[in-house]
């Protein structure tokens, strides 16, 4: 929590900045939404071009 400030949500693309930086975006968001990777993700909106937090 201290790396991003303690903030409730935080924008996937910040934790595959971070963390996942060997993995293209695309890559990144297909593997988790076949759980292949184990975050805890939800949208921020019903749409499905909300963007995708981690909590």
């Amino acid at each position: 929590m201290a790396q991003y400030g303690a903030r409730p949500i935080i924008m996937i693309e910040e934790v595959r900045r971070d963390y996942f930086g060997h993995l293209s975006s695309h890559n990144f968001k297909r593997k988790l939404s076949r759980c292949e990777i184990d975050l805890p993700i939800v949208r921020l909106d019903t749409s499905r071009k909300a963007n995708w937090v981690c909590t």
